[in-house]
């Protein structure tokens, strides 16, 4: 039982995530983004490295 309302939190947030990044929102999930001090972070133009990974 509590495995299943696990899973279930972590699929909401997947799905939130996925949401927000098809709208080119928010941050991406990459090792620069967690390694970058938090002022580099709000410097990062999130929107034109979505197209960049592909």
């Amino acid at each position: 039982m509590i495995a299943a309302i696990v899973f279930a939190l972590l699929g909401f947030a997947c799905l939130v995530y996925s949401i927000y990044a098809y709208k080119e929102k928010g941050p991406l999930i990459s090792s620069i983004y967690f390694v970058a001090a938090p002022a580099q972070r709000e410097k990062m133009k999130t929107k034109e490295n979505y197209w960049t990974i592909i």
